[in-house]
């Protein structure tokens, strides 16, 4: 675990010396301040877990430090424990009334300075992995409404077709001509197809919320991975007339895992095609960053976005992407699964867009070193 940081304030040098002499070698990164004013800019750049403060000081006293720390939003939680030679009940007031968490009078004992201190940090800490683990929760209940969700609607519309279709075809088949019936069939099959993949991609999200997915990196040509994702895309394309162009270097060799990445390009790939319009381009291309990351960015001149929907394009509670240009269907889960793949390579996919004119989303990977040879080639299949 990293070190606790401590900010202590005294404007008298020999007690942050005292102080400091009592501390060493207890597992914290001491600062100092010997003004108000300077701990208040210290506490802003180096978010300490904790403030060691004296109250009074020439500038700014204790209790005022510490109503402005309390006044920031992003220090709100810091604790603070006044170290200071006022003992009367009031002074004590004062301080907690101030947002202090602890009051210690000097002369003070090392021992108990000490235990103190340890005391609200590790509080601190504990406060912080209970506000994570509770994001966490907030994060896996967004999933499981998401999911419920899409199993209500993306799942249930569909179905009733394919139930009216069929009995349409039971009461009145006889009497239909064989191209209508092979045109509601088709419709059949093809509702039922698109009920399959939503179902394969609820259980491929769910196994990514359980960390499932086992990462297995090595180094592979990028090319040959993108030139898979664009095969897969190929057909919407196709239908589309939108053309999509490798123009990844044929040298760039990463280290990652074959198949989230697939599974990364093909969504990205199928995104691009699904919000641009018939006749438009999509594009993959890498660009390497000095000798260690390969960047990766899929380009379309789509519809583009509102920097509005940019910003909520990876929140679990924003209802399922919007209809492509040609009314495209998708339960949303791509972009999450981009997101979660991306995150296991130490990456984060970044978006630019512009409305009308295009979007751009791009990653970086690990380079493969030069000497590092690929494994032996075998089929591979995408997530989702």
């Amino acid at each position: 675990m990293t070190p606790y940081r401590v900010l202590v304030v005294d404007d008298n040098p020999e007690n942050l010396k005292v102080i400091g002499n009592v501390l060493d070698g207890k597992g914290m990164e001491l600062s100092f301040a010997t003004s108000g004013t300077q701990a208040l800019q210290s506490a802003v750049v180096t978010r300490p877990d904790l403030v060691l403060l004296d109250v009074s000081m020439p500038d700014l006293d204790g209790y005022e430090v510490a109503r402005r720390l309390k006044a920031m939003p992003e220090l709100l939680s810091l604790p603070v424990i006044f170290i200071t030679a006022r003992a009367r009940s009031e002074d004590v007031v004062d301080g907690f009334q101030a947002g202090g968490v602890d009051y210690i009078t000097k002369p003070f004992q090392a021992a108990e300075l000490i235990a103190r201190v340890l005391t609200h940090l590790e509080l601190r800490r504990s406060r912080d992995t209970i506000a994570e683990q509770n994001e966490s929760l907030r994060e896996l209940n967004a999933g499981k409404d998401r999911l419920l969700s899409i199993l209500a609607h993306d799942l249930r519309n569909p179905l009733t077709g394919i139930i009216c279709l069929s009995e349409l075809l039971i009461d009145m088949g006889d009497e239909m001509e064989e191209c209508n019936k092979k045109a509601h069939l088709r419709s059949i099959n093809a509702t039922a197809q698109q009920m399959t993949k939503t179902l394969v991609e609820l259980l491929d999200w769910a196994r990514v919320q359980r960390g499932a997915f086992e990462w297995k990196p090595e180094p592979f040509e990028l090319s040959s991975i993108v030139e898979e994702s664009i095969l897969l895309a190929q057909s919407p394309a196709l239908a589309k007339g939108v053309g999509i162009a490798n123009q990844v270097a044929p040298k760039d060799r990463v280290f990652a895992d074959p198949i989230m990445i697939l599974t990364v390009t093909r969504n990205l790939l199928q995104n691009a095609v699904k919000y641009t319009r018939r006749g438009g381009k999509v594009s993959v291309a890498s660009e390497r960053q000095g000798n260690d990351r390969v960047k990766v960015s899929v380009s379309d001149t789509g519809i583009g976005m509102r920097p509005a929907a940019v910003a909520t394009l990876f929140e679990l509670e924003s209802r399922a992407s919007q209809p492509g240009t040609e009314g495209e269907r998708g339960t949303g889960l791509g972009l999450l699964f981009c997101r979660a793949f991306l995150a296991k390579h130490g990456a984060t996919l970044e978006v630019k867009s512009t409305e009308g004119k295009g979007s751009t989303f791009s990653f970086s990977l690990p380079a493969a070193a030069e000497d590092e040879k690929g494994a032996p080639s075998r089929k591979r299949s995408s997530v989702a």
